[in-house]
């Protein structure tokens, strides 16, 4: 029970360090724009102080197993990894309290000019701050997994767009291929309106050319009849 105590007290403590710190900025914004910060910062000074309240009983608790590491089934390396995020989160707190006994206005226009707030180590964030290395490892673990996850959902993606893409090229093979029929067919429907125009002409002639030669005969008939009279 005590080794599962220690760590969730700690993690307990981890998560009020991150609401003081955002406390902290919400005060440092509200006091740069003039805002009453009053009453953000008695709530704020509470959770500091229950904040380092916990850290010493966990700095009790901690001190007591490492007294007697066999009756709390501790070993010494992770003994000394206890004491060094500890240690992290309580340097965390000497920063909260020296913030917010400054002028929060005077805090926010560091943070803007990148000269506020608790030091870190070079490569180190948010996430890390006063984490231990088997933490960090973790983390950088559930990191990769969701990167190779994102990775994953684009290869989908991607995968998809391109059956798409096919789909649409082939689709438009086919219009292509069917433009192409009609094309031929248009191409054979004009040759044969223009075979049947060529015929109508000559039919029309030669209906012109039996109508001369009837009117001549008809003529030839009167001429005829005429000179027998």
């Amino acid at each position: 029970f005590f080794m599962s105590a220690w760590p969730k007290g700690f993690a307990s403590a981890l998560e009020l360090a991150n609401e003081v710190e955002a406390s902290l900025k919400e005060r440092d914004q509200k006091g740069y724009r003039g805002e009453d910060v009053s009453q953000i910062t008695a709530t704020t000074r509470r959770k500091i102080n229950h904040l380092e309240n916990s850290c010493a009983q966990l700095e009790e608790d901690l001190n007591v197993q490492s007294r007697d590491p066999i009756t709390y089934k501790v070993t010494e390396n992770e003994i000394n990894r206890r004491e060094g995020v500890l240690m992290g989160l309580q340097n965390r707190i000497e920063s909260f309290k020296v913030k917010i006994s400054q002028d929060p206005s005077q805090g926010a226009r560091a943070d803007l000019m990148g000269a506020g707030g608790a030091k870190r180590v070079w490569g180190e964030t948010a996430e890390t701050e006063g984490v231990g290395n088997a933490e960090v490892l973790d983390l950088q673990k559930r990191k990769m997994k969701e990167q190779d996850e994102r990775l994953g959902q684009i290869s989908r993606q991607v995968g998809t767009i391109s059956h798409v893409g096919n789909a649409i090229h082939d689709e438009l093979d086919e219009h292509h291929k069917l433009l192409g029929e009609v094309d031929v067919k248009v191409q054979k429907a004009q040759v044969k309106v223009h075979r049947e125009s060529n015929r109508m002409d000559v039919l029309r002639k030669e209906a012109t050319t039996g109508s001369c030669w009837c009117c001549i005969c008809i003529l030839m008939c009167i001429i005829i009849i005429l000179a027998f009279i």
